[in-house]
């Protein structure tokens, strides 16, 4: 995906699948408290509540609190660099069809190649990151769910998206019970 897919494709739906959830809580604790009351508020003035008063700016901290940690947040194309060892495997052999090609007892038919560059995944991962844990959405820039050093650099980024992941529940907890 491109980054303006990933940007405003799913950063779109990571904010939308939040602010849902939040809208839904708050119909739900306005139900119980308004025991005479004809009506539980509008779903969609709450949801954009959530998203501009609360989703947005806790985003926005979180993004720059990761983004001063070294995670990645930028628009550059994915960089090549070439290995000060280089590296050597065994690759399975293609046929002209590009199928992998097998010997006759059926094992696949390998060839040494030697790696001598690298590609260095880059894209802006720190906005994306930030709604991502913040909305419980799973997945993650470079599809290891902050398991990826780009997306996880050290223990504090850690411990912040960990907290990114409690904060809003948390907080909805305190907010049904006032």
């Amino acid at each position: 995906m491109s980054y303006l897919t990933q940007m405003l494709g799913l950063g779109v739906q990571n904010f939308v699948s939040a602010a849902s959830g939040m809208a839904v809580l708050v119909a739900l604790i306005r139900g119980f408290a308004r025991k005479q009351d004809s009506g539980i508020g509008n779903f969609w003035f709450d949801m954009a509540r959530s998203t501009v008063y609360i989703l947005l700016p806790l985003a926005l901290v979180f993004a720059l609190a990761l983004v001063s940690q070294g995670v990645v947040q930028t628009f550059d194309k994915y960089a090549t660099v070439t290995l000060v060892q280089p590296v050597t495997y065994d690759a399975p052999k293609n046929g002209p069809d590009g199928q992998p090609l097998k010997d006759e007892k059926g094992n696949a038919v390998t060839e040494k190649t030697t790696a001598t560059e690298q590609t260095i995944p880059l894209g802006p991962a720190a906005s994306q990151i930030a709604i991502k844990q913040l909305g419980t959405n799973g997945g993650g820039f470079f599809n290891v769910n902050s398991a990826h050093p780009f997306e996880n650099p050290n223990p504090l980024t850690n411990f912040l998206e960990m907290l990114a992941i409690l904060l809003i529940p948390a907080a909805l907890c305190y907010t049904s019970a006032r």
